[in-house]
């Protein structure tokens, strides 16, 4: 039961940190776990690709399923991520907007 309450909530916290950075909306309300979709006008496979030069394992580019799906990204946090680990990545993904 601890291991899905740390799921569900680094899930939720790489969410809002995300929404807080201005450049990811919401797909849909629709409650989640611990994967969840955002979309976003940024580059996503320059993003990936920049992210993983950073030592980060980005989302999912949702475009590979067709062209209305360009700008939606399927993202993930598991229970054994820290706050500090999802902290860094939203910031490694503002440095990337600069």
């Amino acid at each position: 039961v601890e291991t899905a309450k740390r799921a569900y909530q680094n899930a939720h916290y790489l969410e809002a940190k995300l929404l807080e950075t201005g450049l990811f909306k919401r797909v849909t309300e629709a409650p989640f776990f611990k994967e969840f979709v955002l979309e976003t006008t940024l580059d996503v496979p320059a993003l990936n690709r920049y992210l993983e030069e950073k030592g980060f394992l980005s989302g999912l580019d949702l475009s590979c399923f067709g062209p209305e799906y360009k700008g939606r990204i399927l993202f993930c946090a598991t229970e054994v991520r820290t706050k500090d680990e999802i902290d860094a990545f939203v910031k490694a993904v503002k440095v990337y907007h600069v």
